[in-house]
């Protein structure tokens, strides 16, 4: 993202990807089956937050089984707010070139 975007990102120590060392833009779940193992990533570009903060805060969740990891809440900045001109395209070909060790 630092290439593509010229943004200060880095990775915290929850693995978190940060913009300035303290705000999040990527969350993250996975599971893992007997056979199987699924993953997936998200990126906030122009994200809601008033939206997010509800989805996130559902009243809900309390009465949810689950073994899922605990969330620990954190907070959240856009990639938009610090690029406007953010290039969704650019974003998806600079994190598949990264997987593919280019």
């Amino acid at each position: 993202l630092l290439k593509v975007l010229d943004v200060d990102v880095s990775v915290n120590k929850r693995d978190d990807i940060v913009i300035d060392g303290t705000k999040k833009v990527s969350g993250t779940a996975a599971k893992i089956g007997r056979g199987s193992a699924y993953h997936h990533c998200t990126l906030l570009v122009n994200v809601d937050t008033s939206s997010l903060h509800k989805a996130l805060n559902n009243p809900a969740s309390g009465i949810i089984e689950t073994n899922a990891t605990k969330s620990v809440r954190s907070p959240v900045e856009n990639l938009v707010n610090k690029c406007e001109a953010v290039n969704i395209g650019e974003i998806e070909a600079a994190i598949a070139n990264q997987f593919a060790g280019n």
